[in-house]
């Protein structure tokens, strides 16, 4: 049999990848099949050091934090325990298109650059911590069948094999159909409850949640809750990017 490497190198001589984002030859600058060039991945990220004062949860910006602490530890028996994304869901940053490709573009093959960039981004900010699972925020059956693949559960089983972390994809199911998430926390908030519900049990596991976008985190408090009750005791959220006030 022939390796995968061999094949590949063979592949990309007869047919240079480009990059997506600036269209320059992307083959020889990857350490793995991608779609975008080394050099577009490293300007996808932006410096993030932020924690929370209260409970030391690392945070994309300083905006999820209010006067009584931050998103993480607010509902102290929801609490995550860490928030990270690669970057900002804006028109100034190359993700916004990158995420939209992948959700609605059917260019499933961002969903590697994507995991690499998120694994990337977990490694620095959260270097000793070790989970024994991946979860995905889950779409609605629905909602599956129209759009043929769920975007956060693509990202997960790439990140799962980067990161040697079991995939547990029937750990969370969406029983519930609901509307495209607008407005502000609390409408969001009342429009996922009691949308999830977990599929199994996750005993005192240390979890890693995947979605695409972070806005208000209504999402993934509700989903962190249903893998609260499963029995988890840790649960970190990471996604592709995070959404600044007012957009």
């Amino acid at each position: 049999m022939i390796p995968s490497q061999v094949i590949n190198a063979i592949l990309d001589a007869l047919y240079p990848r480009r990059c997506l984002i600036c269209g320059n030859c992307a083959s020889d600058l990857d350490p793995f099949p991608g779609v975008i060039c080394t050099s577009c991945r490293n300007q996808l990220f932006e410096v993030q050091e932020t924690v929370c004062p209260v409970c030391g949860s690392p945070l994309p910006s300083d905006r999820f934090i209010s006067e009584t602490g931050c998103i993480c530890c607010r509902e102290n028996t929801l609490r995550l325990d860490g928030l990270v994304t690669i970057g900002r869901y804006d028109e100034q940053n190359k993700l916004k298109t990158l995420i939209l490709s992948l959700k609605h573009g059917n260019q499933t093959c961002l969903r590697s650059d994507l995991a690499d960039l998120m694994m990337q981004r977990i490694r620095e900010r959260l270097p000793d911590r070790r989970f024994d699972g991946i979860c995905a925020v889950p779409l609605h059956p629905t909602r599956l069948w129209k759009r043929g693949y769920n975007q956060a559960a693509l990202i997960s089983a790439s990140l799962s094999r980067r990161m040697g972390i079991p995939f547990y994809k029937w750990m969370l199911k969406r029983v519930r159909r609901t509307g495209v998430q607008a407005g502000g926390p609390e409408v969001r908030k009342m429009n996922v409850m009691n949308a999830f519900r977990s599929g199994g049990q996750c005993s005192h596991a240390c979890l890693l949640l995947i979605d695409d976008v972070l806005t208000t985190g209504s999402t993934a408090l509700e989903c962190a809750g249903v893998l609260r009750s499963a029995g988890a005791d840790k649960i970190t959220v990471s996604t592709c990017a995070w959404v600044p006030m007012g957009h």
